[in-house]
């Protein structure tokens, strides 16, 4: 296979392990460390897709949307996995994570409203919210919620969905590769600035 194809290749990979967790999750305890093992390798094939992508210059407009999906259809699995496995975690932190939740839909809802699809946002913000989320994820399953985890995960997920907010309410036309609310916008092809 060639290079160019391998981070495509790595969504389809995020995007095939969903159901293959589920069947691990349900068939749990048994598979309770197989699933974990799995669950991080997947959190961090997004981590090399995006690795490649940007060391190779592979970014594609298709691959950027996939990966959006993949990453999105992760974090939402993992919600549901944390429902099934974990339920204490949201008897416990309820109010935060429900926060969560709204500023994830209102981000997706933008999205729609202002522009009519999903942004492949590759906000260094949402990169970090990405880790944050695998990290929590891997330690709550093997050793149940705690404080000191839940909210620096809550804090640094609800900054990054402030970025997507923001810049889906104050920039007219988005470039989908800024990668910070700060950054400075890239000159236009003609010459001029955005």
């Amino acid at each position: 296979m060639r290079l160019k194809h391998v981070p495509n290749a790595l969504c389809v990979v995020r995007l095939a392990m969903i159901p293959v967790l589920w069947v691990l999750a349900l068939w749990q305890p048994q598979a309770r460390l197989l699933f974990v093992a799995l669950l991080a390798a997947t959190f961090l094939t997004d981590q090399l897709d995006g690795y490649l992508c940007r060391t190779y210059d592979l970014s594609t407009p298709f691959g950027a949307k996939l990966d959006r999906v993949a990453d999105d259809l992760l974090t939402l699995n993992t919600v549901g996995w944390m429902a099934v496995l974990r339920p204490e975690l949201f008897r416990q932190y309820w109010p935060v994570l429900g926060l969560l939740l709204v500023g994830f839909a209102t981000s997706v809802a933008l999205q729609h409203l202002r522009f009519r699809r999903m942004i492949p946002f590759h906000l260094y913000a949402g990169k970090t919210a990405n880790w944050a989320v695998g990290l929590f994820a891997v330690y709550t399953f093997l050793f149940g919620p705690t404080a000191w985890f839940v909210y620096p995960m809550a804090a640094i997920v609800a900054y990054a969905l402030f970025e997507e907010i923001a810049l889906l309410c104050t920039r007219r036309d988005l470039d989908e590769h800024v990668t910070s609310i700060f950054a400075r916008r890239r000159p236009r092809d003609d010459g001029g600035s955005e």
